[in-house]
């Protein structure tokens, strides 16, 4: 059978329904009056050969998006858990600790001592309550970390990054490969909004993102979500 295309005229199976050199719909009166041309929004740029049936085409191409895996990650056993047990216990002997603070002044107010005079606070009990606070602190901010399971990146690439995955704390460093150039890409909190002050010149971040950036350019840089890499 020969294709009812003029200007192409190639020999066609009998079985087949378009000519596979031009694309012809074979057996079709209407020359493709019927098919529709939707282009999302965008512009048909090139040649476009019908081939039966609606086309499609989806507008602007997506961009190049950089993907990662960690190169070495190490777990420790601070799991969500424990964490938990230590946010408690630290806050419980905070509040032990902030009584011995407070104690010397109470009893002076009530005039426990009897001459009215103030006791002076003993500093052992000022610092055991200072580092009781920072514990009860870290663990809280950990303990969320180990509950969400999220990834944290650190301002210097070159440190690792803290992770809550399997809702225990680790550490981890990233490796990956920019699609553009096949540089490699570094991981980092990355400043993407600051204030340079004129008269000193120093520079104010005023906002920052965690991203994967191409360390042979910069402007290949790719936002990365905390969340990514909670099911490692």
């Amino acid at each position: 059978m020969i294709c009812p295309n003029t200007a192409c005229g190639a020999t066609v199976p009998q079985s087949a329904r378009f000519c596979p050199e031009c694309g012809k719909r074979l057996g079709d009166s209407d020359n493709g009056a019927n098919q529709n041309v939707d282009t999302g929004g965008g512009d048909i740029s090139g040649g476009v050969f019908q081939a039966g049936g609606d086309i499609h085409l989806g507008g602007e191409p997506q961009e190049a998006r950089a993907t990662y895996e960690p190169k070495w990650s190490w777990r420790s056993p601070l799991t969500l858990a424990v964490l938990t047990w230590i946010s408690v216990i630290s806050g419980l002997l905070s509040l032990g600790s902030v009584y011995k603070v407070v104690e010397p002044l109470v009893s002076t107010i009530l005039g426990m001592d009897g001459a009215g005079n103030l006791k002076p606070v003993q500093p052992v009990w000022a610092f055991v309550f200072l580092g009781l606070v920072v514990v009860f602190a870290l663990a809280m901010f950990l303990r969320r970390v180990a509950r969400n399971e999220t990834q944290h990146f650190p301002s210097l690439s070159w440190l690792p990054a803290l992770t809550g995955w399997g809702r225990r704390i680790g550490l981890a460093r990233m490796q990956g490969t920019c699609p553009f150039d096949g540089g490699r890409l570094r991981f980092y909190d990355k400043p993407v909004q600051w204030v340079d002050d004129l008269n000193t010149g120093k520079r104010k971040v005023t906002q920052r993102r965690m991203a994967a950036e191409c360390v042979k350019n910069d402007e290949h840089w790719w936002p990365v979500d905390k969340t990514d890499g909670g099911d490692q």
